[in-house]
């Protein structure tokens, strides 16, 4: 289970995926265009079969590179999920010690800062959540 405290570590790592995740959707993009640019010379060289054949392998190339960023965006995907898993365990854990306090409070204990503490990591999780959910939306569509 994530620690309590690991929220910033968490929200940290979503962040550098969402760099390498902006970053492999420009090479997805650049990618693509290369791939269009390639197959309309394609088209228009079918006639010299010579020069057509040297041009298949620019394209197998830009191929196999469009493969590779899309397997890294599915393995970004993944560990983005399993983030969000860890920020459902922490939302859930955060909660029990919202209980926790509460029932202190409702015997005359002062709690103000714990019930501070509890509020401020609901803060957290809800944008790291946030941060998540977007990411993994980019990274899916």
């Amino acid at each position: 289970m994530a620690n309590l405290e690991n929220i910033e570590s968490i929200e940290e790592d979503l962040e550098a995926k969402q760099e390498e995740a902006q970053e492999a959707n420009e090479q997805l993009q650049e990618v693509n265009e290369r791939l269009s640019a390639i197959e309309g010379a394609l088209s228009s060289l079918s006639e010299d079969r010579e020069v057509s054949e040297s041009v298949e392998g620019n394209q197998e190339n830009a191929q196999s590179e469009k493969d590779e960023i899309e397997s890294r965006r599915s393995e970004l995907a993944a560990e983005v999920r399993e983030a969000l898993g860890e920020i459902e365990e922490l939302e859930a854990a955060n909660q029990q010690s919202a209980s926790t306090i509460e029932q202190l409070a409702g015997i005359g204990e002062d709690v103000s800062e714990a019930q501070s503490i509890i509020s401020e990591r609901q803060g957290q999780l809800e944008h790291a959540r946030s941060l998540a959910q977007t990411l993994l939306q980019e990274l899916q569509g």
